[in-house]
């Protein structure tokens, strides 16, 4: 097997991943990830949507404030409903 057969093969194996919470809605994986939701993704990914403002770590003021943003979101749509 060559250098980069086996670094395609293992390459899922050895991903370092990280948690971030969504600051912007985007689409995932064809699923749409709303605003406070964390998720754990490749670290990569994390860095660029973090770079985008889509995303941001876990524990920081941006991710409180987007977890903050979504349980309000939820709640109005809940009182919505139940009107």
């Amino acid at each position: 097997m060559s250098g980069a057969a086996f670094a395609a093969a293992t390459q899922g194996a050895n991903m370092k991943t990280q948690k971030i919470v969504v600051t912007a809605a985007f689409l995932l994986k064809g699923e749409h990830q709303e605003v406070g939701t964390t998720l754990e993704v490749e670290a990569g990914f994390a860095r660029e949507m973090i770079a985008l403002q889509k995303a941001a770590e876990t524990g920081s003021d941006r991710a409180e404030a987007a977890k903050a943003e979504g349980r309000a979101k939820k709640a109005a749509e809940k009182a919505k409903d139940g009107q």
